[in-house]
């Protein structure tokens, strides 16, 4: 059992849905919950299907508390590669920046190529030039 409060639980693990439903954010599992009796049901799934993970999962929707990732579940590598382009391109550096040795020693983000974020910074290129182009028509 965790020292988390099962309403903090059922607020940050679970997205409401119709009638008495709620939607886990781990799994997408629906589950029903009569709203005014507690959280019960909601915990309990989380301790029988997420044991070991759903602790570190809020604590990590919390530390990103205001930002979509709480909820948009993306995966680890898409989160790597946003994080490596968002400071590449926010502090203005070079691309071989992320290949650095000293640059990996001293971050927890893991590593990629050059390549790669290439790669990733011209999909991205075209969904912005996408946007201003419909932007700029309509």
């Amino acid at each position: 059992m965790s020292s988390i409060p099962p309403r903090s639980l059922a607020a940050v693990l679970f997205v409401p849905e119709e009638g008495d439903y709620f939607q886990c954010r781990l799994c997408f599992l629906r589950r029903k919950q009569a709203r005014g009796t507690g959280y019960t049901n909601l915990v309990e799934h989380l301790h029988r299907c997420h044991a070991t993970t759903y602790v570190d999962e809020f604590r990590s929707i919390q530390r990103r508390e205001g930002s979509l990732d709480a909820f948009v579940k993306a995966d680890e590598f898409a989160r790597t590669v946003f994080s490596w382009l968002y400071w590449i391109i926010m502090e203005n550096r070079e691309l071989s920046m992320c290949e650095k040795p000293k640059t990996r020693k001293y971050t927890h983000l893991a590593p990629l190529s050059v390549n790669t974020l290439k790669k990733h910074m011209f999909g991205l290129e075209d969904v912005v030039r996408g946007i201003v182009k419909q932007r700029l028509s309509g």
